[in-house]
């Protein structure tokens, strides 16, 4: 690995850190068990940091969108606390929740999602439903949570191995969007 590679991947390292550090930092919902508070900041950080090594094809329309298909809008909370003061492509950050149940009906919101993570397991058609409604042009960013399976229509999943969270790429599926991802996020991201 070149010096300029392995300096790359340390900066991802300590900015992920950072980021990770930050979000412990933000005030916990008492309602919540310790464990789900650390592991949904640790998922937010993980979502924004991903997203800030991705670049788009074409200029997008503001705010920049995350859309969290899953039932727990803890993880969306989250997520927009974390991304309250910061952007995405130079653009401020929305944060949508669809619960799988809702995904019918969600149709034309889906069009406005740039990037889509799986937080509970799709049921058969929800993946087709999804694509046909917001990823027709290969420009969405799909990131599955761990112990989500997205039959390898995400470009990046995350798995929990050694109490860590590991990240893994889907080359294939990324080669066939319109996405670029930054040298630094390719260095750390195992392949699939």
């Amino acid at each position: 690995m070149s010096y300029s590679l392995r300096r790359r991947s340390a900066c991802w390292i300590r900015l992920l850190g950072l980021c990770l550090a930050s979000s412990l930092a933000m005030s916990v919902d008492a309602a919540q068990p310790v464990e789900t508070i650390a592991y949904n900041k640790v998922q937010a950080a993980y979502i924004y940091k991903i997203a800030s090594f991705v670049t788009w094809p074409d200029p997008l329309a503001s705010p920049f969108i995350i859309c969290i298909v899953g039932k727990d809008e803890a993880l969306a909370a989250v997520l927009r606390q974390a991304t309250t003061s910061r952007n995405i492509q130079k653009l401020p950050v929305d944060v949508l929740n669809f619960p799988l149940s809702a995904l019918a009906a969600a149709g034309t919101a889906l069009k406005s999602c740039q990037l889509i993570y799986w937080l509970d397991q799709p049921a058969a058609g929800n993946l087709d439903m999804v694509r046909g409604a917001g990823d027709t042009d290969g420009s969405v960013l799909w990131i599955s949570a761990p112990e989500v399976q997205t039959e390898g229509n995400a470009m990046f999943e995350l798995e929990v191995e050694d109490g860590r969270i590991v990240i893994y790429i889907n080359r294939k599926r990324l080669s066939a969007s319109k996405l670029v991802v930054a040298p630094p996020l390719l260095s750390v991201a195992r392949p699939r």
